[in-house]
């Protein structure tokens, strides 16, 4: 059965092997303090667009909607949880905020319950973040809070859970629908919404971490 011409894979070879070509990923390199993670997944998804926008013979792929979108929306749950943590290490946020947010142990008498924190829900997260952001500039970014909060939303309503763009059915063998999602969705749109969202978010955070002195972050 073997094919002669397909590239299956061969005894002996591994995905992840040293590279020293410009080509290869140098890991010591990324940021120890601030982890990127949440502007490495929205980088992706801009070159996952930038890709598809200049393609001479890909055609058109609709099937790319999943992973840009998924991308886009783990960089916003990511970015939100590191202005969480900025907000939690400024000892912001209440005794009962925190428990909330980082859920509670197993015990004798209860089960562990999952943290705010631990889960993937936007809206539960911005509630947070929302809280934190209007104590602490009650003057300066009402408006740009009112704009962001609906963007959020849609991102919600299109993966509650953060894994509906990841598989094509639920646990039932149901399709996944993706809220109310235009027909034709604009990838230019997307993009210069995703980022005017993670820009303003990440200015707060910058903000946030200059109140701090000598913090080493999450």
């Amino acid at each position: 059965m073997a094919p002669k011409n397909l590239p299956w894979p061969e005894k002996g070879e591994r995905a992840f092997v040293a590279g020293d070509s410009e080509e290869s990923l140098h890991l010591d390199s990324i940021m120890t303090h601030f982890p990127q993670h949440a502007e490495s997944f929205k980088l992706a998804a801009e070159m996952v667009i930038d890709a598809y926008q200049n393609r001479p013979r890909l055609g058109h792929r609709d099937e790319l909607f999943f992973p840009i979108v998924y991308l886009y929306r783990h960089s916003i749950e990511l970015k939100l949880k590191d202005v969480i943590q900025v907000g939690m290490a400024e000892r912001f946020f209440t005794p009962r905020d925190k428990e909330k947010l980082r859920g509670t142990p197993a015990t004798a008498e209860k089960n562990a319950k999952r943290g705010i924190l631990q889960d993937h829900n936007l809206v539960k997260l911005w509630g947070y973040v929302r809280k934190l952001l209007i104590a602490k500039f009650p003057n300066d970014i009402q408006e740009a809070v009112s704009a962001t909060e609906p963007i959020i939303q849609e991102f919600h309503r299109v993966d509650p859970t953060g894994q509906v763009l990841r598989y094509e059915r639920d646990n039932d063998g149901e399709r996944h629908q993706y809220g109310t999602v235009p027909e034709f969705v604009s990838l230019e749109n997307l993009r210069s919404k995703v980022d005017k969202v993670f820009t303003f978010l990440d200015c707060c955070q910058s903000c946030l971490i200059e109140e701090l002195s000598g913090w080493d972050g999450p």
